[in-house]
């Protein structure tokens, strides 16, 4: 890890802790204790966004929906927290007592195509969401803590593709199109490479990727799971993948794949979808 990169972990660990702690604030005060002094906010921070910002705006979340965030992020990382949630409500926390304790509570934000739900940002059961208690997604845990990989629900199909070395002219001319059509589209289009070289294909979408300053990510269309539910939760898992990441997805497909419904947006609810290369 570079010098920068440690100062930004660091930093980012202090944002978090401070933002978990005037969540903290609120519980004291909806319980009738004295509030905590949470801590002061630090000064010369790095310029690079932290998670919790990062997640704020890639996933449209309110105030209100961060804090959700925050309380069940809190109970994982601080025991003190959790036993405070316990004392009110229950740890893990629910619905409920968000609503009750945090501040511009709004209904909506349990409805499950908000961006909590939508985007698994925390688990909920079905049917009972506001008293049945409430926990982040471990991956998401992680990312606001600082800490990058690929989801493990999705590691046994989904491999990196690095970027490769200079590219002969043909190639970077295909790269260089591709790059342009994502910058010149309000919302960046599925792309289809053609031919039969599957490293040169490969190749061609790592560099476009660069120019966006994207990671790649490569999907054989035969190893997705195969039932629609498991496919529809799958491409949910990578869509929230690629916004973590800031990743596009090359999908490969042979003929008899059929992998219409891993590139379907419905019941996405309207969020836009990350950049996806076809073959």
């Amino acid at each position: 890890m570079t010098a920068e990169l440690e100062l930004w972990a660091e930093a980012n660990k202090r944002h978090l802790l401070a933002s978990i702690a005037q969540v903290r604030v609120a519980l004291e005060r909806y319980g009738g204790r004295e509030a905590s002094e949470p801590p002061p906010a630090e000064l010369d921070e790095p310029h690079v966004p932290f998670a919790l910002e990062r997640a704020e705006s890639a996933f449209g979340l309110s105030s209100f929906e961060r804090d959700v965030l925050l309380l069940c992020a809190g109970v994982e990382l601080d025991a003190g927290f959790a036993a405070l949630c316990r004392e009110l409500d229950a740890a893990p926390p629910t619905f409920s007592l968000a609503l009750a304790a945090l501040p511009d509570p709004h209904w909506s934000a349990i409805a499950p195509r908000g961006p909590l739900r939508h985007w698994i940002l925390v688990d909920a059961v079905a049917g009972a969401v506001a008293t049945s208690p409430i926990r982040i997604d471990e991956r998401v845990l992680h990312f606001l803590t600082g800490i990058g990989y690929l989801d493990d629900r999705l590691a046994d199909a989904v491999a990196y593709v690095p970027a490769g070395d200079a590219l002969p002219p043909s190639q970077r001319a295909a790269a260089a199109r591709i790059a342009a059509l994502w910058a010149s589209a309000s919302e960046p289009p599925v792309v289809g490479l053609s031919g039969r070289d599957a490293h040169a294909k490969r190749v061609v979408a790592a560099a476009a990727c660069a120019e966006h300053e994207l990671v790649l990510h490569v999907l054989r269309a035969a190893d997705a799971p195969q039932t629609q539910d498991d496919r529809a939760r799958f491409a949910r898992l990578w869509e929230r993948e690629a916004i973590l990441l800031g990743s596009a997805l090359l999908l490969e497909i042979d003929e008899d794949d059929g992998a219409e419904s891993l590139l379907s947006t419905e019941g996405s609810g309207g969020y836009a979808r990350p950049r996806v290369v076809i073959p």
